[in-house]
């Protein structure tokens, strides 16, 4: 029940993200739910050859996303997120937008180039 958005960033060789919601989604709370977007974690998509893929976290302190690669901390790292999608390996894609669900096929999500 958490709010998941997915974005793409519209420019050529750049990447398709995903944010989850730290907070679950409760209908009977509204107040709680103006929140939900607050907190969570950044993913960004690795396709994989065999045309399944999988979200990386971009957190600070994981996948190599460290001082190392010049990240100070996780606010900085969101600051540089195309720089930190670079460093966990996702896939660049050619100007991706227009992201949808498939709402017959949990886990299914298509998006055009």
């Amino acid at each position: 029940n958490r709010v998941v958005v997915y974005m793409g960033d519209d420019q050529k060789f750049e990447y398709i993200y995903k944010f989850v919601s730290e907070g679950k989604f409760n209908p009977q709370d509204r107040k709680a739910n103006m929140h939900l977007l607050e907190k969570g974690t950044l993913y960004v998509a690795k396709f994989n050859d065999d045309g399944k893929g999988e979200w990386l976290p971009l957190v600070f302190g994981q996948n190599g996303l460290d001082a190392s690669k010049g990240f100070e901390n996780q606010g900085d790292l969101l600051i540089k997120t195309r720089l930190a999608a670079d460093a966990v390996g996702a896939t660049k894609m050619d100007r991706p937008e227009w992201i949808a669900v498939d709402p017959y096929h949990a886990g299914s999500v298509y998006c055009t180039l």
